[in-house]
């Protein structure tokens, strides 16, 4: 850049250029906010709760006519549900229980967003015997709305499966040892006995199979539903004798076939639970 002097000499001017983007002008802009202005705020969600403990969270909605959707869905569930949980291995909890008679409780709750004062007063719903029971939860973000109950499928220890992760329910054992069996001899003859926490079947006298519950209870509400599954579908040759006896002749030639199938000691044939 050539500049003249006052004597009219030029000379030239050299100056350094700015590195970077030029300086912005005028205001500053706000910074905007997070998430989508028409939005609604999530004000409810629901979990399922085992034995008062959340254990899985189902989902969380804007108003309550998203909620009952859901909960429309979720007892849509628990009506298909044929034979349900009712009794938990003591081994899960740390009670000491004997004989496997702990009560299964599981239910889903409905909560509810605490955002004003109002929200936070503690709610009284009724239990199983018609009474109002305070509710509350360890959140002081979230307050209990309203809860129902979340039915599960009993499944079953049928001996020759993994007890853990290969039980059956009473769905598969009705197709599986009673209809298939008739399907590969339709000639057969089936015996059903309940003994102790366990349900026998037993083909032509000769050979058995049996499936390991819970306790005493839960092999009769299995031996009852498979009775009813029987008689409503009509399967003929197959006949639901009842209790077995330790001391009957017949027990006695039962209890040693389920000795010679498993290998068992004869105590851990007679034990009432698993």
């Amino acid at each position: 850049m050539i500049k003249k002097r006052e004597d009219g000499t030029t000379y030239y001017y050299y100056y350094k250029k700015k590195v970077g983007r030029p300086k912005k002008r005028g205001r500053k802009k706000q910074p905007k906010k997070r998430g989508r202005s028409w939005q609604k705020p999530w004000d409810f969600k629901i979990v399922r709760c085992t034995f008062n403990k959340q254990d899985e969270f189902v989902g969380r909605f804007h108003d309550l006519g998203e909620v009952e959707q859901a909960r429309k869905i979720l007892e849509e569930e628990n009506n298909k549900v044929v034979l349900p949980v009712k009794f938990v291995n003591s081994s899960r909890l740390d009670s000491v229980d004997r004989y496997n008679k702990t009560e299964f409780v599981c239910e889903y709750l409905i909560l509810k967003k605490i955002r004003k004062e109002e929200d936070k007063e503690v709610v009284k719903l009724r239990n199983e015997y018609g009474r109002l029971i305070e509710h509350t939860t360890n959140s002081d973000k979230w307050n209990i709305y309203d809860k129902f109950p979340c039915i599960k499928e009993e499944t079953f220890w049928v001996y020759g499966f993994n007890p853990l992760n290969g039980r059956k329910d009473c769905i598969w054992i009705y197709n599986n040892m009673i209809i298939a069996e008739f399907m590969q001899d339709n000639m057969m003859v089936i015996q059903v006995y309940a003994y102790k926490n366990k349900v026998i079947f037993r083909y032509d006298a000769t050979r058995v199979r049996f499936v390991i519950c819970k306790n005493n209870q839960d092999a009769i509400r299995l031996y009852n539903k498979l009775d009813e599954f029987v008689a409503d579908n009509k399967v003929r040759r197959c006949y639901f004798i009842g209790q077995l006896s330790s001391y009957s002749e017949i027990g006695k030639k039962i209890i040693n076939q389920l000795v010679d199938l498993t290998g068992w000691d004869i105590k851990k044939v007679r034990q009432k639970y698993t």
